[in-house]
């Protein structure tokens, strides 16, 4: 199977107490050992300047964007998907023209939030806490078993589109009515 990297997973299944009903995961890296991604439609109930804080960076975001609740695979380890405009020594460019940074050196990883609440981080990015994970093989057959739906990855759908709607466009952008999918009369959220 090709490089899934840069895609979109949407959930075939409707079960409502299964991690990724009405998710819509952006695939960062796949290869030969296993998948990683980021769920890119759930908020949590706080933003990024309770982050900042115990960080002691000093400068707070005026129109603060909220943190995404990114899977569940260390529910506390931070990411940022981000456009590759700004990378740091740990930023990961995944194709696409984005970059991952990850905590790898926490040192490094204030820097990069520093510089988002300076002014001088990248044009746009996502905070995450917490990611999806897949061993060897196992997207993969999850897809053969049809527990997945896959598509290119949109930039546009990532960082303009409004949470709240984001699996409803992708899924409309390959002939896909989520309602019709999923039993829930409201869609996927």
């Amino acid at each position: 199977m090709k490089s899934l990297a840069n895609h979109f997973l949407l959930p075939l299944f409707g079960d409502d107490e299964s991690y990724f009903a009405g998710s819509l995961t952006y695939i960062c890296i796949h290869g030969e050992s296993g998948a990683s991604g980021l769920v890119v439609n759930r908020l949590l109930d706080f933003d990024v300047n309770r982050i900042l804080e115990p960080m002691k960076i000093k400068r707070r975001l005026k129109s603060a964007p909220r943190v995404y609740e990114g899977g569940p695979v260390e529910t506390g380890a931070p990411s940022i998907l981000h456009t590759d405009d700004v990378m740091l020594d740990i930023s990961l460019s995944i194709g696409n023209g984005l970059g991952l940074s990850l905590p790898t050196d926490f040192e490094i990883f204030k820097t990069m939030l520093e510089k988002i609440a300076s002014g001088h981080g990248p044009n746009k990015f996502l905070v995450m806490l917490g990611y999806a994970g897949w061993q060897a093989g196992q997207l993969e057959d999850e897809i053969n078993d049809n527990m997945w739906l896959t598509c290119p990855a949109s930039n546009e759908v990532l960082f303009e589109v409004p949470v709240q709607n984001r699996a409803k466009q992708v899924a409309k952008s390959i002939g896909i009515d989520l309602n019709l999918l999923t039993g829930n009369p409201d869609g996927i959220a």
